[in-house]
């Protein structure tokens, strides 16, 4: 079971895919200095 205390923030960007336009594609969250 996960706890509060195991969760911390990461940082990490929004970015927009499948769209030449700003803000008209899907929201992707992209997570920064994440580890496989």
């Amino acid at each position: 079971m996960l706890r509060k205390d195991d969760v911390k923030p990461r940082a990490y960007k929004q970015v927009d895919v499948f769209t030449t336009s700003p803000l008209q594609g899907n929201p992707l969250a992209v997570i920064l200095e994440a580890e496989a």
